[in-house]
């Protein structure tokens, strides 16, 4: 395969699609990725929220001693977890899924 089909499916494999899904699945799909990169900033080991942030002796959260920037960026990463607490579970995994399945992967251009 020549340098820029190389190029031209690498560019597809990292580029996510949607056009496989009804209006009402990309909007909960969008949501879904919302609360993936939430759930990202708060528990990551190593930049997540909770890792970096002060806490008090008993391992608890220091709020007191957090700064304004602090305190909201922990209330949008907390507003945005809970953004998906009015769907049902098994209808997110089921647009997970559909999503997942209709992605370009790297064995469909060869």
């Amino acid at each position: 395969m020549c340098q820029r089909g190389i190029n031209r499916a690498h560019k597809k494999s990292i580029t996510s699609s949607y056009k496989y899904l009804t209006k009402s699945e990309y909007r909960l799909m969008k949501k879904i990725e919302k609360y993936d990169l939430a759930e990202k900033g708060l528990y990551a080991p190593l930049t997540g929220f909770y890792s970096r942030c002060p806490r008090l002796k008993n391992g608890q959260v220091d709020v007191v001693n957090l700064t304004e920037n602090d305190l909201n960026l922990w209330d949008k990463l907390l507003k945005d977890i809970m953004i998906l607490s009015k769907y049902d579970e098994i209808e997110i995994e089921r647009v997970r899924h559909k999503f997942n399945s209709t992605q370009f992967t790297y064995s469909q251009s060869f």
